[in-house]
This record gives C-alpha cells, sequence and structure tokens, in this order.
C-alpha cells in the first residue's frame, strides 16, 4: 500500500500541475444561494466558515445574483405548495481565492467543459474552509459575504481532513492485530495464557475502544459511516462463515467462530457507544 500510495500521490501531482484549466493569479468568484435566515445571522459571527460540498460558482457576479434570486423563488414556490412558509435570504458568496501553488477549483468556462458558456462557470472542491472578511448589504436584498480562501488554508485542511480519517483506521487495524494475537493464543492451546493475563487483555482493548471512539468523535456522521461499515460487513461475513464451516466440518468449531463473533459485537459496541457523538 505505501508504494501504491507514493505513485498515485505522484500522479495526482503530476495532473495538478499541468492542468489546462487554470486562472493564473489570485481570482474572486461568487456563488448566489438562498440560505436559512437564522444561519445567515450564524454565519455574521463566525471568523471561519466551511463550503460544504461542491459549490458551483461564477466569475460574473450578476450570474450569482440571478442564482440567489432563481433560488430563493423557487423555494418559496416549493413551499407555497405544500402548505408552507420559509424564512430565507437570498447570499451571495464573494470568495476572494489565492490561486498560488492550491488549485482547489476547475474552471468550468471552456467550450469542452460546459454548453454554457456564459455562466462563466467555477466549481470549487467540496469543505474548503473560507475567512470571512466582511458581510454587506447589497443592492436588490442580497447578503453578501465577503471571503478569502489562502493557499496555506487549503493545504491545511486537507492534511487535518487526510490525519482524521487516518487515526481511526490505523487504531482500527491495531485492534484488529490484537484480536488476531488473541485468536493465535487460543488456537494454539495456550489458552491458560489467555486467562491468566484476563485483566491485561481487556484493558488493552478498552484503550482501544476509546481511542477508536475519540478519534471518530472528531468525525462528521458520513465519514464515521464511511469508515465503520466496511469492518463491520467484513467482521459479520467471517463470523458467518466461520459458523457455517464449522457446522459443516466439526458440527461447530467454537474456537474459530469466536474471535470473529467478539470482533463483531465490539465494533457494534463501538458504534453504539459513538452514536452521542454522531454530528
Amino acid at each position: 500500500m505505501g508504494a501504491f500510495a507514493v505513485a498515485l500521490t505522484r500522479v495526482i501531482n503530476h495532473v495538478q500541475s499541468n492542468r489546462q484549466d487554470g486562472i493564473e493569479g489570485p481570482f474572486t468568484c461568487s456563488s448566489g444561494v438562498a440560505l436559512d435566515t437564522t444561519l445567515v445571522e450564524k454565519w455574521k459571527t463566525k471568523k471561519f466558515i466551511y463550503i460544504e460540498g461542491f459549490r458551483s460558482s461564477s466569475l460574473d457576479l450578476v450570474t450569482a445574483k440571478y442564482f440567489a434570486a432563481n433560488a430563493l423563488k423557487n423555494d418559496k414556490e416549493n413551499a407555497a405548495k405544500n402548505g408552507s412558509k420559509i424564512d430565507k435570504k437570498k447570499v451571495i458568496l464573494k470568495i476572494t481565492i489565492e490561486n498560488k501553488n492550491e488549485k482547489c477549483y476547475i474552471c468550468m468556462d471552456r467550450e469542452d467543459y460546459t454548453a454554457y458558456l456564459d455562466e462563466k462557470e467555477v466549481l470549487l472542491q467540496a469543505g474548503l474552509k473560507a475567512e470571512v472578511k466582511s458581510v454587506e448589504v447589497m443592492e436588490g436584498d442580497f447578503t453578501v459575504f465577503n471571503l478569502y480562501i489562502s493557499d496555506a488554508s487549503v493545504k491545511r485542511e486537507q492534511r487535518k481532513r487526510t490525519t482524521d480519517y487516518a487515526i481511526p483506521v490505523i487504531i482500527y487495524g491495531v485492534y484488529q492485530l490484537f484480536l488476531t494475537v488473541i485468536e493465535r493464543i487460543i488456537s494454539s492451546n495456550n489458552a491458560s495464557l489467555f486467562i491468566d493475563n484476563a485483566q491485561l487483555f481487556n484493558c488493552i482493548n478498552c484503550l482501544l475502544m476509546l481511542m477508536m471512539v475519540l478519534s471518530m468523535s472528531l468525525l462528521s456522521y458520513k465519514q464515521q459511516i464511511t469508515i465503520l461499515i466496511p469492518p463491520v460487513i467484513s467482521q459479520a461475513i467471517s463470523a458467518i462463515s466461520a459458523l457455517i464451516f464449522g457446522f459443516v466440518n466439526d458440527g461447530f468449531v467454537y474456537d474459530n467462530a469466536y474471535i470473529p463473533i467478539c470482533s463483531t459485537i465490539s465494533t457494534a459496541k463501538v458504534i453504539t457507544t459513538m452514536i452521542p457523538y454522531f454530528s
């Protein structure tokens, strides 16, 4: 995996450095949206905000204003059809990007990329952290957030996301290694070693569980699911396989099924424990 990761990193870096859609130097793009008034007021008190999801923006402010007004109009029409009311504002995210080394966007303003050249679209990558420079109200009742995204913040957030994912995965790997060691001890007729040191093994097990819970609590709900679902499915399959082959071969092989079953239960306990932390 290490060699593959290095090779993939070099491929990505090479592609990034030879992109043809880049914009030279700092530039400003605007994204028009309709947001709940409560969220707008909350953002006004923030020094930094996260731009969730891939965000469509435009190099043309007039285009962004059109999309903001159109979004609010559509939301009101949908609410009227459902017999409900909404409290939203037209918002313009006016984003200045340093754009020296970190290309955190795709410039769609090309004939081979889009059929709507007049929109001058710039697609921003997901999860960008932007500094709130100022907030103003523009003619037409548009609330404008003047934001700034630096190369340093882009790089820092990329490293943070990588670390957020890596730590729980590494801890889970250590936990699986720990279970494998216990399995080998039991299967090698050294069960007495496990029994004599049961308290130590339980302490290690609880410590790894706690570390996993703490590291996973820093992630969003979707990130937690992304990490946890594959190992849960894997352990469940291992447990079922051990039970099936145990019945077929020996009537029931307790030792072969014990560890996968315990591992599945333990992983389920981790998920249950983390429910209060889900964002």
